[in-house]
């Protein structure tokens, strides 16, 4: 998944992590296992890839 997010960054992205919340914000990078957000108000979350079930871009 790691390769196919690279094509998408720079977009709104909403991720399913199974029974975390729904995390959405802009994908700002996706390596070494890590997914970087940045939310609307400015706070950026990382999240471990390999917890993440499903990507949506709306």
């Amino acid at each position: 998944m790691g390769e196919q997010l690279k094509t998408i960054e720079g977009k709104l992205v909403v991720f399913d992590g199974g029974e975390d919340p729904k995390r959405m914000g802009l994908l700002k990078k996706s390596e070494n296992g890590l997914v970087e957000l940045a939310r609307a108000k400015g706070e950026r979350i990382y999240l471990n890839l390999t917890q993440l079930q499903t990507v949506h871009v709306p």
